[in-house]
């Protein structure tokens, strides 16, 4: 009895393995790579699931059965988060949409996914931050620069590490050897060899 227990779980962990990472049907000479694309809100759940596609050298997006549904124009895409995917024309980047508009035109020399409605983004080596509108948050001047968390990026010039908040200003001037983002209202902070907390 044991046994015929033992293997029906087997069978059932293989089948759900296999419907878990099965992926859309393509033929294989009309692709030569494939991602899948996370849907990270409950706004997304409404917009079709797409995968990014590279056919003929040009990305494009197909949907679950495999029909194109953004034509492979695109030297290069990403995924989409809170809607929008990050593609590259050229030397530069923008943003589109789930139809392929492009939404934010490509204009920056690297950027970043989406996440909280806030993207960062590189123009002439220095690093920004962009709403979901392309507007800048953040005009490009830090020679790093992380994510929001808890409503506060870390930002550097030269070696120095501070923070700016969500309205791109500059909450906490660049002067930590290192530092680590806010949690519970206080941020790790290094000077020198000692680590100490600051709040906002």
């Amino acid at each position: 009895m044991k046994s015929h227990i033992h293997h029906t779980l087997i069978l059932l962990v293989a089948i759900t393995g296999i419907t878990l990472f099965s992926t859309p049907s393509i033929s294989s000479d009309t692709h030569q790579s494939i991602s899948s694309i996370t849907v990270k809100s409950a706004k997304e759940n409404l917009l079709p699931q797409l995968w990014d596609v590279k056919i003929n050298g040009k990305y494009g997006y197909i949907d679950r059965t495999g029909k194109l549904i953004v034509k492979p124009q695109f030297d290069y895409a990403s995924s989409f988060y809170e809607g929008l995917a990050q593609v590259q024309v050229g030397e530069k980047w923008g943003y589109i949409d789930h139809t392929g508009k492009l939404v934010i035109k490509p204009q920056f020399d690297n950027c970043d996914r989406f996440l909280n409605g806030f993207a960062k983004v590189e123009v002439a080596k220095k690093w920004g931050i962009i709403d979901s509108s392309g507007k800048f948050v953040v005009k490009p001047q830090f020679d790093s620069l992380g994510a929001f968390v808890n409503g506060f990026a870390l930002v550097a010039i030269g070696k120095k590490w501070g923070f700016v908040d969500n309205k791109g200003k500059l909450a906490i001037k660049p002067q930590f050897d290192s530092a680590w983002s806010f949690f519970e209202n206080l941020a790790a902070v290094q000077i020198g060899r000692k680590w100490g907390f600051v709040d906002n």
